[in-house]
């Protein structure tokens, strides 16, 4: 099994100098265009279809924030006007990389210097992934693995999120099923050799 990464780090790059992670998880959210609840407010970017979302429109709305006069009241405050996330996961299952798995991302508040944070796209309160999303996950989570991450869902862990009330992945993104199939996978495979099969695929290490 292979998986597409598209390396957009340039296209994302936000000008500002990260500082170094050293990540012993990652970290899954759900990244959607729809409201997120009936209140008016939105989730993060321009309200387009979910398939024509990309990492650099992401990291262009964030950015965008900077220069808005009221962005410190919007959602995503908590990021500083960064690209938050390491990568973006579409619904075709291509993954596009966003950060360098060293820079920190303003992803999970207390969990930022120690988990790489990947958006996947949809709304997986009301629906799944699609198949391939899933797959690139399972994949994705398995070198992850055999790199000595633990897997999580975003408020999965307590101080995630100044939300308490969010439910991110969702109900629908099964967390306990992606840690059994990526571990299942995770078999056999060492740190040297995920490495080398991530850096085959594309990823930036």
């Amino acid at each position: 099994m292979a998986i597409l990464i598209e390396n957009t780090i340039d296209e994302c790059f936000d000008g500002d100098v990260r500082p170094r992670a050293r990540t012993t998880s990652s970290v899954f959210h759900r990244l959607t265009f729809r409201n997120d609840d009936g209140a008016g407010k939105w989730d993060y970017v321009y309200p387009i279809p979910d398939q024509k979302l990309t990492a650099p429109l992401v990291a262009a709305r964030f950015r965008d924030r900077r220069s808005c006069g009221d962005w410190r009241d919007r959602p995503g405050v908590a990021t500083g006007g960064q690209m938050p996330y390491h990568g973006l996961i579409k619904p075709s299952g291509v993954l596009q990389q966003a950060l360098r798995l060293e820079d920190m991302g303003a992803h999970a508040l207390k969990f930022n210097a120690t988990g790489l944070g990947w958006a996947v796209v949809g709304d997986f309160r009301v629906e799944r992934p699609t198949s391939a999303q899933w797959e690139t996950c399972v994949w994705l989570g398995a070198h992850m693995m055999a790199l000595g991450q633990k897997l999580f869902g975003h408020t999965e862990r307590k101080g995630t999120s100044r939300n308490l009330d969010k439910q991110c992945p969702g109900q629908y993104f099964d967390m306990n099923r992606l840690r059994i199939e990526a571990a299942s996978m995770a078999e056999g495979l060492d740190a040297h050799t995920a490495t080398k099969q991530l850096r085959a695929q594309g990823m930036v290490i």
